[in-house]
């Protein structure tokens, strides 16, 4: 999403549009947010998001309809920095944290002996977490079999079991140290379902969630039921990223680690780190497959200055707004239409 101001200030923000039709992002982005910025102050981002929000509130309180609006607010962001002249983390409250531990979130294999051999790979490269995206958890237990206790291992399950089966699966992993067992409940909204398992197995494996949860509103409903050890929201889908503020603040009070969620480009990235650096009680950073392709060379960055990764360890851009510019050229390869 690029949002062009009256002085020619351009904000970037993204979307997440993984899985839907091409258009339709860009059709809610011109046709319902658009004509209510027009005109308007950057500045006011929480006026601009509740009239955003209100104004769709008849057909999208949760899903496509935020997601949408998260990309408008990312841009609204990344245009307040560039006139401030200062990243933004230091205008949601400065450097928390200069050095945000990277971890190489895998693609789903279909055998246990690929997933571990792709998280060796990772590992030799120099990161210090993985994560799995595997419905079975012997990948997670091989590889702590294969490097020993020096590496954090999570494991996204993908909404694999009912209650009663991730308590079962979970109790596999007590003995191998997993630093958190994330969407183990099928459906993501079972919240009920999901708190349950925290219960009984939470103190030994982490439960994390929230990647498909929106607005401080949909996360009240895990603070006050105590559902996850983790909450990993994501600023590209949540709401943006004052939302995403917000909705660490509400887990700060109850003492919940949040480890913002990731799975877009560079862009969206870069606007997680913003997060992350600022925030107290937020930590690493989900570094997504696609992305790790760009680090091997196997696939082509967006941005002219692909982001980083040196130890395991990433940081924010400290150039204003959220530091980035895209590369037209490979934009225009793979644009769908303007």
């Amino acid at each position: 999403v690029e949002i062009t101001t009256d002085e020619g200030i351009v904000g970037i923000g993204e979307t997440r549009s993984s899985g839907i039709p091409p258009g339709v992002i860009s059709r809610l982005v011109d046709g319902s947010l658009k004509p209510l910025l027009v005109g308007r102050n950057p500045f006011d981002v929480e006026t601009l998001f509740w009239q955003m929000y209100r104004n769709t509130s008849t057909f999208g309180q949760r899903g496509l309809v935020i997601i949408a609006i998260s990309g408008v607010e990312l841009a609204l962001w990344d245009i307040i920095g560039k006139v401030a002249k200062q990243p933004v983390y230091n205008l949601m409250g400065g450097c928390v944290h200069k050095d945000i531990e990277a971890y190489a979130s895998l693609r789903p294999y279909s055998t246990v002996e690929e997933a571990v051999s792709a998280a060796k790979h990772y590992v030799d490269m120099g990161f210090t977490a993985i994560k799995f995206h595997q419905r079975e958890v012997e990948s997670s237990i091989a590889l702590r079999k294969e490097v020993g206790s020096d590496v954090k291992i999570m494991q996204d399950a993908m909404m694999a079991w009912t209650p009663d089966e991730a308590i079962r699966q979970a109790r596999k992993l007590i003995d191998y140290d997993i630093t958190w067992l994330e969407c183990p409940v099928r459906p993501h909204d079972d919240i009920d379902g999901t708190a349950r398992v925290t219960a009984a197995i939470g103190d030994r494996v982490p439960i994390c969630a929230g990647e498909l949860e929106y607005t401080v509103w949909g996360f009240r409903n895990f603070m006050e039921k105590r559902a996850v050890n983790v909450i990993n929201h994501d600023t590209v889908k949540c709401g943006g990223l004052w939302q995403a503020k917000k909705i660490a603040a509400l887990a700060e009070v109850e003492q919940i680690l949040c480890a913002p969620h990731s799975a877009c480009s560079e862009v969206g990235l870069e606007t997680a780190l913003h997060l992350t650096t600022s925030t107290p009680n937020c930590a690493y950073a989900e570094v997504i497959w696609g992305t790790l392709w760009i680090m091997e060379g196997l696939s082509e960055s967006i941005l002219t200055n692909p982001l980083q990764i040196k130890n395991g360890v990433i940081k924010a851009s400290s150039k204003p707004g959220f530091g980035i510019d895209l590369d037209e050229k490979i934009v225009e390869r793979y644009r769908v239409k303007k």
